[in-house]
């Protein structure tokens, strides 16, 4: 009796773990980035930024990282 308790424990557990993996993976409400969020985020004041991927100059060129996965831009301007 005690083995199938600590087996029907140990199977809740792996459920569990799989469900609150897959909400966090697949939240539908997760921000997710790509090559073009940096032009609703970055304001036109802000000369030197990150683009989620690659570090920018507005009047010039940015750096040619690939990324399989954008993050958050931001303006790399002093304040």
């Amino acid at each position: 009796m005690t083995r199938k308790k600590i087996l029907i424990g140990f199977v809740i557990i792996v459920v569990v773990l799989a469900v609150a993996s897959t909400l966090v993976i697949f939240n539908p409400f997760a921000r997710k980035y790509d090559k073009d969020s940096w032009k609703t985020i970055i304001p036109e004041s802000c000369k030197s930024f990150f683009d989620g991927c690659n570090i920018c100059e507005r009047d010039y060129v940015c750096t040619f990282k690939g990324c399989m996965k954008y993050e958050k831009p931001r303006c790399l301007d002093e304040k």
